[in-house]
């Protein structure tokens, strides 16, 4: 016993255990599942998001070729050093379990399981499966990427294979566009100019967080509510530049940060702006090409409106009269309180709203932007590419009425959890060859008999 306590004693006294406690924690920093800092140049490269809808630019730190840390790009005509959060960690959802994981294409077999493939495999089936499809419209495909122009490329291979089943996913452009350009005979696409509105009347769209471009949406939104003088504890309050008035059911973060929220019925946004177009009317305000819509408004009176919407005469009214201020640049914004197409009705009311206050093609108003000519031989042009309408399509083949397409092929799309009734869908596509590029390994990608790895 002596010599046990003894020796203990002096093991304290020695440099011993202080010495493997050292070499223990140098140790633990040597398993292989530790990340570890990458070497190399550090260099900051320009590109665009394509997570994010917004479509920002950003300047991606890489460091010996590996990207690091994602900003925003001063430069970038849109976002002008702004980014989502989404696109700030776009970077990161390069090393997410959900990427890393699909690295080389995958083939399902009749048992359902997945297993490897090369990519001259993964090819030689794709080319084979569309040779099998090519002519009439047998082949389909389905995008993801709205605005990238990978879409003159794919439409131009589906062309090339005598078919016209090109199709975006749903959303507020498509509707926009079918408002705007077949029923209202426009030409070009819709734009918004929140910078320099100074009043923003926002039906149902929620302009700072889920419609259009919200980058810059939320740029010129805060631009226009510059800090006071410094003081303590804070800075002095000053009168904001812009009005923002929001209209709908949920008080999400156009609601928050507006001036005004006004509750409202959800899918009610046609009720008010003709509400609001009879309200005008009677002021005086009128506009070419719009006796129909006015001759439909008089039926909406404020207590006709309220009982479909929810909004009280008095706002109805005090809305109507901001519209009414020509001393102001105004602009009405109509959409859906999740993004994803309000109607065509409701569009078309926000195109009536902005021509009778003298706001479309105004300064800080509607606007038309032109279409880019395709620069691929054959591919589709954007008008036609947004006047598809997928769910349409796919209806007729639940119904029987249309044939099922002998390929799919889907691009950074997940039509199979975003659509509705994906049971359904995936009966009536049984015996479809689906094949899915995606970066990540989603719904879509489950039901895949070939899945490509494609970069973010």
């Amino acid at each position: 016993m002596k010599v046990l306590l003894g020796g203990a004693a002096g093991t304290l006294f020695t440099p011993l255990p202080w010495k493997m406690t050292d070499d223990m924690s140098i140790w633990t920093q040597n398993w292989p599942w530790i990340p570890k800092n990458p070497s190399g140049p550090s260099e900051y490269v320009s590109v665009t998001s394509k997570i994010c809808p917004s479509s920002c630019g950003l300047m991606v730190r890489t460091v010996g070729g590996l990207p690091i840390r994602a900003v925003g790009d001063p430069e970038h005509p849109l976002s002008q050093g702004k980014i989502s959060s989404l696109a700030a960690a776009e970077v990161q959802m390069l090393y997410s379990p959900a990427r890393t994981t699909l690295t080389d294409p995958l083939f399902k077999s009749a048992d359902g399981a997945f297993s490897a493939a090369t990519m001259e495999n993964a090819l030689a089936f794709l080319e084979e499966v569309v040779a099998d499809a090519k002519g009439g419209d047998k082949l389909a495909f389905v995008s993801g990427d709205e605005n990238g122009t990978v879409n003159e490329v794919f439409s131009a291979f589906v062309a090339e294979a005598g078919s016209d089943k090109y199709f975006v996913m749903p959303g507020e452009a498509q509707q926009a566009s079918a408002a705007w350009r077949g029923v209202m005979g426009g030409e070009g696409q819709l734009g918004f100019d929140f910078e320099n509105a100074e009043y923003v009347l926002a039906l149902g769209a929620d302009v700072l967080e889920s419609w259009g471009t919200v980058v810059a949406n939320r740029r010129a939104y805060a631009e226009g509510r510059e800090y006071g003088d410094e003081i303590d504890h804070g800075y002095a309050y000053t009168e904001p530049e812009n009005k923002y008035v929001y209209v709908g059911p949920v008080q999400n973060n156009t609601a928050a940060g507006a001036d005004q929220w006004v509750p409202a019925l959800p899918g009610s946004q046609v009720a008010v702006a003709l509400g609001l177009v009879k309200e005008l009317v009677a002021m005086g305000a009128s506009g070419p090409g719009l006796d129909g819509i006015i001759a439909l408004a008089e039926g909406f009176s404020p207590a006709k409106v309220e009982e479909l919407s929810g909004v009280t005469a008095e706002d109805l009214k005090a809305m109507a009269e901001d519209l009414a201020d020509t001393g102001k640049k105004r602009l009405v914004v109509v959409g859906s309180e999740f993004g994803q197409g309000a109607g065509v009705a409701a569009h078309m009311m926000g195109v009536a709203l902005n021509v009778l206050i003298g706001s479309f093609g105004a300064e800080g108003g509607m606007t038309v932007v032109g279409d880019i000519e395709p620069a691929v031989d054959k591919a589709m042009e954007p008008k036609d590419m947004l006047a598809g309408d997928l769910v349409a399509y796919l209806e007729e083949i639940k119904a029987g009425s249309t044939s099922a397409p002998k390929v799919l092929i889907t691009y950074e799309a997940n039509p199979f959890y975003s659509l509705p009734d994906p049971e359904a869908l995936a009966e009536a596509l049984k015996d479809t060859v689906v094949v899915c590029f995606t970066s990540f390994f989603d719904e879509t990608a489950h039901m895949a008999d070939l899945v490509i790895p494609v970069p973010m």
